[in-house]
């Protein structure tokens, strides 16, 4: 599963991985799993400044750059990139958000789920 994030965090960044023991975590998510920036321009003081908060260090970090996610739409089926914060389209299903790949599956969602 992907969280949805609303701004711009190290856990959707390309210099961030993930150390975690579990098969499957949630992105962005913070239980049982640890990240680390491995991107060598970034100053290690800037990260101790920051009290290693991978939340609110990318609102300022000059070297983010957003992570591509491939996703299947959970409408069409068909296959997508997508990246965040950026990205648009969502459905709230099951008391999660879910990416779907264009306006118009979201619509469709909507339409058919309209209780």
């Amino acid at each position: 599963m992907i969280n949805r994030q609303k701004e711009r965090t190290c856990y959707d960044c390309k210099h961030v991985i993930v150390i975690t023991e579990k098969d499957e975590y949630d992105l962005g998510g913070d239980e049982d799993a640890d990240y680390e920036c491995i991107n060598s321009k970034v100053d290690y003081g800037f990260l101790a400044r920051s009290d290693f908060n991978y939340e609110d260090m990318a609102k300022t970090c000059k070297y983010f750059d957003p992570a591509e996610y491939e996703y299947r739409c959970p409408i069409c089926m068909e296959q997508f990139i997508f990246s965040q914060p950026a990205w648009d389209h969502w459905i709230e299903k099951y008391d999660n958000n879910e990416p779907v790949c264009s306006k118009e599956c979201k619509d469709k969602f909507y339409a058919k789920n309209k209780n």
